[in-house]
Formats: structure tokens, sequence, C-alpha cells
């Protein structure tokens, strides 16, 4: 029986730096709507450094547990930020010769055809929930989703994972 919750940073995607705490703070943000109780990350992560949680991410069972029994905490979510694309426009020029993808219009004394390109927004999260009791993963998940906005990409990604969590956590039906 899951009661409460901790949520760690996830890992960033590539040079995006603060997607994992954007993807972090949505699942904090869906399972509080949820009424469930989510213990504050900067806590969480005070606990596992000074357990001495390893440069490498690796969290040993014996440091998880010592976290659930000092914030009291029945599981730990955390994950990797696998894709995390905002909206880009780009300028599509056209003349006879040539296609060309600029983000700035080139004046030219060739009759050129500019087209707006727009590419959606993509968010693609891989995420696990760790029991601190025995320190083994009870559930993993993957999803990924484009939106018009990022804000919404992540959104769906993080609601499209928890509906994912059911079959082990029956609870987390409680609200949408």
């Amino acid at each position: 029986k899951i009661k409460r919750v901790g949520v760690l940073g996830f890992t960033d995607y590539n040079e995006q730096k603060g997607s994992g705490e954007t993807v972090a703070d949505e699942f904090i943000r869906q399972l509080i709507r949820k009424d469930i109780t989510v213990v504050e990350r900067i806590h969480l992560e005070n606990i596992l450094k000074e357990q001495d949680l390893s440069s490498s991410g690796y969290m040993n069972p014996q440091t998880i547990k010592k976290a659930g029994e000092l914030l009291g905490i029945d599981v730990i979510i955390t994950g990797t930020v696998t894709k995390y694309l905002p909206e880009d426009k780009y300028i599509l020029l056209l003349d006879t010769e040539t296609v060309k993808i600029t983000e700035i219009i080139i004046d030219s004394d060739r009759e050129i055809s500019p087209h707006l390109f727009v590419t959606n927004p993509q968010v693609g999260i891989s995420a696990r929930m760790i029991d601190v009791e025995t320190g083994t993963i009870v559930w993993a998940n993957s999803y990924s989703y484009d939106a018009f906005d990022i804000e919404t990409a992540v959104e769906w990604t993080v609601s499209d994972l928890l509906r994912s969590l059911r079959k082990v956590w029956p609870q987390i039906n409680k609200k949408s």
C-alpha cells in the first residue's frame, strides 16, 4: 500500500538543461491532484546526498531504505527524459535550384518563395518506481508525446505514464 511518494529529479535530455526538473515537477503536480502525499523533492535529494548517494546515480537498497525510513515514504519515482524537443520554427526558402531551411529570412534578387515550417514539441520519458523497503523496481515504463506546446507534451506524457501505474498501484485512479 503506497501512501507517501518521493519524486527524484529526472536525468536531463542531452543539452536541455532543466528538462528533468520540469518532468519531476509535473509528476509531483499530477500526483498531488490525485490526493497522493508527495514528499518535497529537495528533502529527498538532501537525504540521499547525506546517505552518500554516488555521483553515478546508483542508489543501493540500503540507501533507499534509509531515505524511506527518514522521510516516511513508500516508493520513489525517478527516471530519464529521453526526448525534449521544444517547438521550432524555420523559414523554408524555395527557388528553382535549391531548398534551404534557415532561421533567418535572406534577402535575394532571385524570386524566392518563403514558407513557414514548424516542428511540434516532443517529449519522451522513461520512468520507474522503486519500493523503498526492498530497493527493487516495482514498475517501469516509457512514453513519448508530441503536442502544440512543450508544456502540454510534458503534461500528457506524465499523465499517460501515471495511468500505466494502475496495475501495480490501484489507488492512483482516485482522481484525474
